[in-house]
């Protein structure tokens, strides 16, 4: 499909010198590239969706929180039941930290989302099913995540991000490896335990001051392109011939 395709649109230099050397077309593709951010990131500029939605939920007066992990393992080596049992766990533990003005959203690998019993939680959700993805990431005052590159489109509302990162020398080492430094490179603090982000939770909004710095640096690198008109700057692009 990629060669197949005239045009491609990346959000940013770093995200298209990567993919294309990931797919190996960087030296074959004969179509034209357009630096003019993700059409799906657009909802992140739209302030009058979140309130609607937030209206919706009956959230209005909460702090949310959206913890969106990336899946473990390799299709040879599943370890579905070892996943499960550790993200239960640590929603259960996040659960009864919360409180009762705080709610947190989670949405898993399928693998393990299925397995897990959000009934029992009194201030964790499944994401609502018949919604797209980031009308609810939307709604979040925070990101909890680990190595999912959602966080890149995320850094677009510039709000708090925790990284969960329990088993970071297996992933970088066995699994799959980064693409930038984890250590010194993201937006907000790694953690090793869940004791950690539980503390991290209550003490958000100093972590976010601490992050300003790194945070701008981080946008200034992946976010500067998008301004919520992608899918408009394209359609001008590829029929009205109108450079971005």
């Amino acid at each position: 499909p990629f060669m197949c395709s005239d045009y491609l649109i990346y959000p940013n230099d770093y995200m298209k010198e990567k993919m294309l050397k990931a797919y190996m077309i960087d030296k074959i593709y004969p179509g034209k590239i357009l630096l003019e951010g993700y059409p799906r990131n657009s909802v992140f500029f739209d302030k009058k969706r979140k309130e609607e939605l937030k209206s919706k939920f009956n959230i209005s007066d909460k702090e949310i929180f959206v913890y969106m992990p990336t899946y473990r393992g390799v299709f040879y080596e599943r370890k579905d039941q070892e996943q499960k049992d550790i993200v239960a766990e640590y929603l259960r533990e996040i659960d009864e930290s919360l409180t009762d003005n705080q709610i947190l959203y989670a949405k898993l690998h399928p693998n393990n989302h299925k397995k897990i019993n959000f009934k029992k939680f009194k201030h964790i959700k499944a994401f609502p099913k018949g919604y797209e993805t980031y009308d609810i990431l939307n709604m979040a005052n925070c990101l909890i995540t680990d190595y999912s590159s959602v966080f890149f489109d995320y850094a677009n509302l510039k709000r708090p991000m925790l990284f969960y990162t329990y088993d970071i020398e297996k992933y970088e080492n066995q699994l799959r490896g980064f693409y930038i430094d984890m250590k010194t490179e993201l937006p907000g603090p790694l953690f090793y335990t869940s004791e950690e982000v539980l503390q991290a939770i209550k003490n958000i909004h100093e972590i976010n001051e601490q992050y300003q710095d790194k945070y701008e640096q981080f946008y200034n690198r992946f976010c500067h392109l998008e301004d919520g008109h992608a899918s408009k700057n394209v359609i001008e692009h590829v029929f009205f011939n109108k450079k971005g």
